[in-house]
């Protein structure tokens, strides 16, 4: 498993736009947020966006993270069960403000799980 933070919106879009298209609607949110951010019709003000995918052994995206607000973050689903363990370390190392989880389940509740863990807080 390999996690892959962009500097930008256009960045993450290169690697992740393919994969999360395969189930658009339930990745509307980081798309179209996605979107905006690249073509510069959104800012983050002074927040630096976080946009996060984790792949798996064969260059696949298997889930992704991202950040606009502070204080929250979103996830996508999980498409390898090795996937939220290292993204939720890199979303705590990235975002250690971070309170809030959103995404589908069952993969946002094992996410929560591990964010807690490896920010040592409680789910």
């Amino acid at each position: 498993m390999r996690i892959h933070r962009f500097a930008s919106a256009a960045d993450f879009l290169a690697l992740a736009e393919s994969a999360l298209l395969a189930a658009e609607v339930e990745n509307n949110l980081i798309l179209g947020l996605a979107y905006a951010l690249a073509k510069g019709g959104l800012t983050a003000g002074e927040l630096a966006p976080y946009f996060a995918a984790a792949t798996d052994d064969a260059g696949r995206v298997v889930m992704c993270a991202f950040r606009t607000l502070p204080g929250k973050v979103g996830v996508t689903r999980a498409f390898h069960p090795d996937a939220p363990r290292p993204l939720a370390d890199d979303v705590w190392h990235t975002c250690p403000d971070a309170e809030s989880v959103i995404g589908p389940r069952p993969t946002v509740d094992v996410f929560a799980r591990e964010f807690a863990s490896v920010s040592r807080t409680v789910a």
